[in-house]
């Protein structure tokens, strides 16, 4: 506060306790921390995709398999994946597994590896919600 003179006579601070709000964040550090841990120990291929097709987890076994690195995919369009399989069958799963809310899985997907030979994948798509819920 000022004087007439326009000299400071009192000044007012607010405090607050951040205490709880950094317990928080660092709790939220913690448990994403541990889940980072958790999807790149699982042995299988774990590409986790938004509603909206964007990779948002790739694992180490997905690079391996693929020979896709997971910064060069992840926050992508699940679309612009350069792995040669039937798109059609990945598209029509994820989009009932999204819009019906259950989950969803093919069996005997073919794909081409690196090397041009042909192979043949298994696929689930799990809703996440459905995971946590249950």
């Amino acid at each position: 506060m000022y004087d007439k003179k326009n000299e400071l006579i009192e000044y007012q601070a607010i405090g607050i306790d951040l205490t709880e709000k950094r317990k928080s964040e660092e709790d939220i550090r913690n448990a994403n921390y541990k889940l980072a841990q958790l999807i790149n120990s699982v042995s299988s291929i774990l590409i986790g995709i938004s509603t909206e097709k964007i990779i948002t987890h790739f694992n180490p076994i997905a690079e391996q398999v693929f020979f896709l690195k997971s910064d060069k995919v992840i926050n992508n369009n699940m679309t612009n994946l350069k792995i040669e399989w039937d798109w059609e069958k990945i598209n029509l799963g994820l989009d009932a597994c999204i819009i019906e809310n259950h989950p969803v899985k093919l069996e005997l997907l073919n794909y081409k590896d690196k090397d041009g030979n042909a192979r043949i994948l298994g696929l689930n798509f799990n809703p996440i919600n459905n995971i946590i819920t249950k």
